[in-house]
C-alpha cells in the first residue's frame, strides 16, 4: 500500500490525483499531478520527477513513455 496527498494506493493499482499545493490571489487552485503505480509485491520504490525547472521539459516527456509502458500492467 501506498500513502500519498492523503490518499491510499492498493498493491496493483495505478491512480493519477492531483494533490493541491497553493491557490493564487485570484482563488485558482495549483496542483501537483502524481501518477502512482503500486505493484503486486512488496518491493524497491522509483520516484520519478520532471519539470522542476520551467525550462527542463525533456523530462516530462521521457516521463510520459515510461507510464505508456507500464499502461498494459495495471
Amino acid at each position: 500500500m501506498i500513502e500519498i496527498g492523503g490518499l491510499i494506493i492498493p498493491p496493483a493499482q495505478r491512480q493519477r490525483i492531483e494533490i493541491p499545493v497553493a491557490r493564487l490571489p485570484t482563488q485558482t487552485l495549483i496542483t501537483l499531478p502524481v501518477t502512482v503505480i503500486n505493484g503486486s509485491h512488496t518491493g524497491p520504490i522509483l520516484w520519478l520527477s520532471a519539470a522542476i525547472h520551467g525550462d527542463e521539459i525533456n523530462g516530462v516527456e521521457i516521463i510520459r513513455q515510461v507510464l505508456q509502458k507500464f499502461l498494459h500492467l495495471y
